[in-house]
């Protein structure tokens, strides 16, 4: 994968190339997945720079509790 960065005025144009694939089957479908997929990675990436970082401390302590209860569960 490729992403090159380029200034423009006030803003950064992000140019993403994903290369690498194979031809047919699971290629087929990973392609379709990621032809979808960059475009909300971008558009999150772009959130981030214009509302800052994000807090993740209360989706961490969520799936921490999740883990435990998931762990406590198998144990029986």
């Amino acid at each position: 994968m490729t992403v090159r960065l380029q200034p423009a005025g006030n803003a950064t144009v992000v140019r993403l190339h994903h290369s690498g694939w194979g031809d047919g089957g699971q290629w087929d479908q990973a392609h379709d997945y990621f032809d979808k997929a960059w475009a909300a990675v971008l558009e999150n990436l772009q959130k981030r720079f214009v509302e800052g970082p994000r807090d993740w401390t209360a989706f961490r302590a969520r799936m921490k509790a999740y883990q435990e209860e998931e762990d406590r569960r198998k144990r029986g």
